[in-house]
C-alpha cells in the first residue's frame, strides 16, 4: 500500500502487509498494489477519528490508486 500525504509534513510512505503484519517504511514502493492519497489534515482527523475513511473517501478527501477490490477489504487497518 502506497500513502502519499499532502500538504505541510506530508510525505510518501508504504505499508507492506503480509502473514497478519504491517510494516511501515518511508518513501515509494514500485510495486504497490495500491495507493491512498490525502492531505495532512484529513489523515490526522481519520487517526484522532474525528473523521471516518470511508467517509472521508465517499466525500472524496480520500483518493484510491490501483486495485479498488484489495483496498476496501484493508480498510478496516485504518479506522
Amino acid at each position: 500500500v502506497q500513502m502519499t500525504l499532502d500538504g505541510e509534513g506530508g510525505g510518501a510512505w508504504h505499508f507492506v502487509v503480509k502473514d497478519g503484519t504491517v510494516k511501515v517504511e518511508a518513501g515509494k514502493h514500485d510495486a504497490a498494489t495500491f495507493g491512498v492519497v490525502m492531505s495532512v489534515e484529513t489523515w490526522r482527523a481519520i487517526q484522532k477519528r474525528e473523521l471516518d475513511p470511508q467517509a472521508a473517501f465517499f466525500g472524496g478527501k480520500v483518493k484510491l490508486e490501483g486495485d479498488l477490490a484489495k483496498a476496501m477489504q484493508l480498510m478496516p487497518l485504518f479506522r
